[in-house]
């Protein structure tokens, strides 16, 4: 019996070394990844269990509700692309910009899961100026009433993680 165990953790640990396992069971490989291994359920969970600022703030803040405060600063032809501005963290993580900034590597790697989540979910790539506009903005007020503020009352994980998804979907329903 504890033999059948050790075959079926070898035969998955190959996966494990080049991809990561999601919530809904997909393997997929941040560096190269497949289309069809990207799910928006998946990007929902990650993003609202990921905290910003590398988990350097006074509680918990997760990454979908700042991606749901930059949709709120933008358009409606743009609210969609603010949403999945940082979709590819939910395979590649929330690395702090004084890190990500020095790993060019990483940034194209980055850029390159992005461009396919961008092109699968409806979403602009590159990057408008108004999207990162809108997301260095929702940073500054972050600092200001979020990382150093013991006040913010943060959504819970899941509701961030569930108002992400529908807000996803609905703006993807008013696109297509």
């Amino acid at each position: 019996m504890l033999q059948v165990a050790i075959n079926k953790f070898q035969i998955k640990r190959k996966y494990f070394m080049y991809e990561l396992e999601t919530f809904t069971n997909q393997f997929l490989d941040p560096i190269n990844p497949d289309i069809n291994r990207i799910e928006l359920l998946d990007i929902a969970i990650s993003l609202g269990n990921q905290c910003r600022f590398a988990g350097h703030t006074q509680s918990f803040y997760s990454v979908a509700e700042h991606c749901l405060r930059v949709a709120d600063l933008l358009p409606d032809e743009l609210k969609l692309t603010g949403l999945l501005h940082d979709a590819s963290e939910a395979y590649m993580l929330d690395l702090p910009r004084p890190l990500k900034n020095r790993l060019p590597e990483y940034k194209s790697y980055e850029s390159k899961l992005l461009k396919m989540i961008m092109y699968k979910f409806g979403g602009i790539y590159p990057l408008p100026e108004e999207v990162i506009m809108a997301d260095d903005n929702v940073l500054e007020w972050e600092f200001k009433n979020i990382k150093h503020s013991k006040n913010h009352k943060p959504l819970p994980q899941s509701i961030a993680s569930d108002l992400y998804l529908n807000e996803v979907k609905r703006l993807m329903d008013v696109n297509f």
